[in-house]
């Protein structure tokens, strides 16, 4: 059987926080009487609202699933973890994570941008506003054959990276149309996921998968395919239920069922 290979967006990530950590009261004996105090659990999160985005969530726990049975293999990379680096974590990694005991693949991004950024400390580097500086401003802009030309024997990049490099009209078909950080952002993933050779760019963003292939209609070797759509391509037709489905406090220690 082969396995179907996913870049998994950054929202997708956050969606699959089923859980919330909160604090509750527990009744303690103390000196000979009972006193409330102030305990840490947690309680799935309240339905979000919009019928198609529950739709996703809803999808999240079958894809963890086909992972852990080998059906789908999930991939990150560099880039979409550095989205997340400065962010609340949330239950990422814990109790109230679908993906909790996934170990995702990582594959390289199109182009490592750190051979470019040398000279940027490593906290600007990983920032939101430089990750998307970088693509607009030079990526998208960038004469590449007068930059590789002026630049070598200074800059030596992986074939893997030259040959995007290159390519980098691709890169620029993929952004047409799309205004937006978050769009141009998730055309780099796309691109990325294309590159390597992956099945879907797995993601929550209904409006950049309708921008890059009902808007620009675009040829897409590896398209953007929600959650949904995805068990649906898949003939699943009911989901797994979520593991946390209510809002009940539960203490750390009770089995997430």
């Amino acid at each position: 059987m082969t396995s179907l290979k996913l870049l998994v967006d950054r929202n997708i990530r956050v969606h699959a926080q089923i859980a919330e950590f909160v604090t509750g009261k527990q009744e303690v004996n103390w000196a000979g009487g009972t006193t409330e105090v102030d305990i840490l659990g947690y309680r799935g999160k309240k339905p979000r609202q919009g019928e198609w985005l529950s739709k996703q969530i809803s999808a999240l726990p079958t894809i963890a699933r086909l992972a852990r049975e080998g059906r789908l293999v999930l991939c990150t990379s560099r880039e979409i973890q550095f989205e997340g680096m400065f962010g609340a974590i949330g239950t990422q990694g814990s109790i109230g994570d679908v993906f909790r005991d996934h170990e995702f693949q990582h594959v390289p991004p199109a182009v490592d941008r750190s051979y470019f950024s040398a000279s940027v400390n490593f906290n600007k580097y990983a920032s939101g506003e430089e990750q998307v500086k970088w693509y607009k401003d030079f990526l998208l802009k960038v004469d590449e054959s007068a930059f590789l030309e002026k630049t070598k024997g200074h800059l030596e990049l992986p074939k893997f990276d030259q040959a995007n490099f290159e390519n980098l009209g691709r890169f620029r078909e993929i952004c047409r149309n799309l205004n937006s950080d978050d769009q141009i952002r998730d055309a780099f993933h796309l691109w990325t996921a294309e590159v390597n050779g992956l099945n879907y760019f797995l993601t929550a963003d209904k409006r950049f998968i309708n921008a890059v292939t009902v808007t620009a209609k675009l040829e897409l070797s590896t398209p953007p395919i929600s959650a949904s759509s995805l068990l649906e391509r898949l003939g699943i037709k009911e989901p797994d239920p979520l593991p946390i489905g209510d809002q009940r406090f539960r203490f750390l220690f009770e089995p997430d069922n």
